[in-house]
């Protein structure tokens, strides 16, 4: 997929005053629509459109599409040029003799209204509330069912073009089969009776559909919202949205990260102080900017290091080397779990004990200082001490309470005795001899 964004539109009266109002609706019949509020058997395609050049071929307006490509669709100029059509995976539900049909002749300003129906085995179109054309299917409709989709701008997702050049004021999905007067009788950015199973009026900041059926989205290339509408400037812009848990949200979100992740390392490219050599985190600002956990094990040095997650929550990240100059990131090596008693991972160390397993000594927050084990030969599976934290933050009337503090350890094995320091005013020097420190 390609990348995607959304944006927000604001009032749409500039763009409205003084042009001439012109509507086409398509509707299209199916089996069910398990990500809208009922099964349906017919539905109504609306959308209100202004057009920009009159010469593009194929573009598709709002489709309703499925996994193979299947998809009925709002479609300008594919088989005849300045002509509205049903579209459709093979043209299976489409009309191929459209010689009679009129030629769209408006100009960019001007706001067309299409609307498409499939009523049983019957198809229509209207254009601003004006019969177009009518014909029977050639084949039985088509179900759309959990894995349906919608994509506004792109005949269907998997076409090469297909894209519809302009910008949509307003666009629908009906679970009925709307009559003539109620197509007529719609308005741009106003309710309806019935309403609509789907609607994007693009009011808001974002592209999302007002009914909640397909709440995922994501726009391609420079498509954005803007002063009430979608803009569609050019070929690389569309808009698709899907319900949660589908197959295309799924994707839809991997396309979000990947540009993320394009934007964070073009951000990194650009930044004339970044080292080029030694190592840098790669996300987030990582206070208080330390390394933690150095150790050689089986062939490589791992190393350790503070970040933030999203939820502000201190983590221990990790990478490895086997030459101290190329970096291999690895799995978040510690974070704050339901259950556990601390609330984030700070400061600490790592070292081998007695058993030959890799040990972490750190400072859990708000419990006090913890440790890890792990066997695992590439330290990514790291296993808590039931019993953290192994020595708690004194808290008043502890008797110990003053005599020291619990937090930044840094322990080691020596002979058999294990040592650590403990950060704090003074910093204190703990042994552990059988199971006491």
């Amino acid at each position: 997929m390609n990348s995607i964004l959304f944006k927000r539109r604001g009032s749409r009266a500039s763009f409205l005053t003084g042009r001439i109002a012109v509507c086409i609706f398509l509707f299209v019949s199916c089996a069910s629509f398990a990500s809208l509020q009922k099964a349906v058997s017919n539905k109504t395609l609306v959308a209100w459109v202004y057009c920009s050049n009159l010469a593009q071929r194929g573009g598709g307006v709002l489709s309703i599409e499925k996994s193979g490509g299947i998809f009925d669709a709002i479609v300008f100029g594919e088989i005849q040029p300045q002509k509205w059509m049903a579209g459709s995976d093979f043209h299976k539900r489409t009309a191929k003799n459209q010689d009679n049909w009129p030629k769209e002749t408006s100009d960019p300003n001007t706001l067309i209204q299409i609307a498409i129906v499939y009523d049983g085995n019957d198809a229509a179109i209207y254009r601003n509330g004006q019969a177009y054309s009518r014909y029977s299917l050639d084949t039985p409709a088509v179900s759309f069912g959990t894995d349906s989709f919608v994509v506004l701008g792109r005949r269907h997702l998997d076409s090469s073009g297909g894209i519809f050049i302009g910008s949509i004021e307003d666009a629908r999905i009906y679970d009925v089969a709307l009559t003539q007067n109620q197509i007529k009788s719609l308005k741009p950015d106003v309710s309806s009776e019935p309403a609509p199973a789907a609607w994007w009026d693009f009011e808001s900041a974002k592209p999302i559909d007002r009914t909640g059926a397909f709440p995922v989205y994501y726009l391609f290339g420079n498509a954005r919202t803007y002063n009430g509408r979608l803009l569609l400037p050019d070929e690389t812009s569309f808009l698709v949205c899907a319900p949660e848990g589908n197959k295309i949200s799924e994707n839809i979100e991997l396309s979000r990260m990947i540009d993320d992740s394009r934007r964070l390392r073009l951000l990194f490219l650009n930044d004339k102080y970044r080292p080029g050599y030694h190592f840098v985190s790669p996300e987030g600002i990582c206070m208080p900017f330390d390394v933690n956990g150095g150790i050689y094990w089986h062939g490589r040095y791992h190393l350790f290091y503070i970040f933030q997650d999203s939820a502000g929550r201190h983590c221990w990240g990790h990478i490895s080397s086997t030459d101290l100059v190329h970096w291999r990131q690895h799995p978040t090596a510690l974070e704050p779990k339901p259950g556990d008693p601390e609330t984030g991972i700070f400061s600490g160390n790592c070292f081998i004990n007695q058993r030959s397993q890799a040990v972490i000594l750190y400072h859990g927050v708000g419990a006090g200082n913890c440790i890890a084990l792990s066997n695992d030969e590439e330290l990514n599976i790291w296993i808590k001490f039931p019993a953290n934290p192994i020595v708690p933050i004194p808290q008043p009337g502890d008797p110990n309470y003053g005599k020291y503090e619990s937090w930044d350890p840094f322990g080691w094995l020596e002979a058999s005795i294990y040592y650590a320091i403990f950060g704090g005013n003074p910093p204190t020097l703990f042994a552990k001899t059988g199971t006491q420190w």
